[in-house]
Parts: structure tokens; C-alpha cells; sequence
């Protein structure tokens, strides 16, 4: 049986994904919930679905446009943090109102690493990732961003992101 693992790094290397030379992406920050207060546009990501309190999880914001989803150097924030409990809260300060979208991996097995065999992944709107086309032996079906995108105005906006596990 063959797997399209090529593909499943790629989706990968977008969230582990290295700091562009655009200033206006890749952010690093810390999961401060206080951001979430309601004074500005923020994301408040509730992930839950995990399948054990170990290793780290990482959450990814994008613009909701085709030339950023998932494209390694094309997200606005990040947040990589170890699993404390079975369902976690962060905080995502969005840069104004508008669309956004949010993906979400859980390094289950703790190698810094894709593992689309181990790994847990979500989106905002709990989209398909094709995960079953790829165990089946096909390649990796990244949702096109209609299906992730979430409108944010000026204050707080809540979504809530299930964990999937091969």
C-alpha cells in the first residue's frame, strides 16, 4: 500500500512552518488569554479531541485567502504549547475584522515531526482533512479555505476545532 506522505509533510511543514521574511506573518506568541477580552478582534479556539494530555500542540491563524491557507510562510499567528488536558482554550488576536482561518496539530507522538499515522489535525469548521483517503493509500486532501473560513469582527470570536486521529 502507498501513502502519499509527501503530501502530508507538506500540510505539515505549514504549521511547523520556518519565519518568513514578511514581517506582517508569522508572529510566534505566547497563549494569552487576556487578548480575548473583547477590546479587539481575536479568535478564542476551543480544541478539544485529544486523545492524551502528551506532547505539544501547535495552532496556526491565516488569512482566508487562497495565496495563504496552509502555505508554509503565509501565517499571521502561532501558538505551540504543550497538551495540559483533553480539551484546551487559546487566544488568537486577529489584525482587524474579516476572515480567517485556523489549523491545528497535535504532535501525538512527540517527534517534532509529521506523523499522519500518530498525529492529530483540525481546522476551524471541522472540515474533512482526508485523512481516511490516505490511510486507503490516496494523497493528503487539504480543504480548500471555503470550507475553514470564519468571519471575525471587532470583538471576540468563538470556534471550537475536534481533534482527528488515523
Amino acid at each position: 500500500m502507498k501513502y502519499s506522505i509527501a503530501a502530508v509533510a507538506a500540510f505539515g511543514a505549514v504549521l511547523l512552518g520556518a519565519a518568513p521574511a514578511n514581517a506582517q506573518y508569522a508572529d510566534e506568541i505566547s497563549n494569552d488569554l487576556s487578548q480575548c477580552d473583547g477590546s479587539s478582534s481575536a479568535l478564542l479556539v476551543t480544541v478539544t479531541g485529544f486523545k492524551g494530555t502528551v506532547n505539544r500542540v501547535r495552532v496556526v491563524s491565516y488569512r482566508a485567502l487562497d495565496s495563504d491557507w496552509l502555505k508554509k510562510g503565509r501565517w499571521l499567528n502561532r501558538i505551540d504549547t504543550p497538551v495540559r488536558a483533553k480539551a484546551m482554550k487559546f487566544c488568537l488576536p486577529m489584525p482587524g475584522p474579516g476572515d480567517y482561518a485556523v489549523g491545528v496539530r497535535h504532535d501525538y507522538n512527540g517527534n517534532d515531526d509529521d506523523d499522519p499515522f500518530k498525529d492529530g489535525w483540525g481546522m476551524t469548521n471541522n472540515p474533512s482533512i482526508g485523512l481516511g483517503a490516505l490511510l486507503a493509500g490516496g494523497s493528503f486532501g487539504k480543504p480548500p479555505v471555503s470550507k475553514a473560513r470564519v468571519k471575525v469582527g471587532s470583538g471576540v470570536t468563538p470556534v471550537t476545532i475536534k481533534l482527528k486521529y488515523p
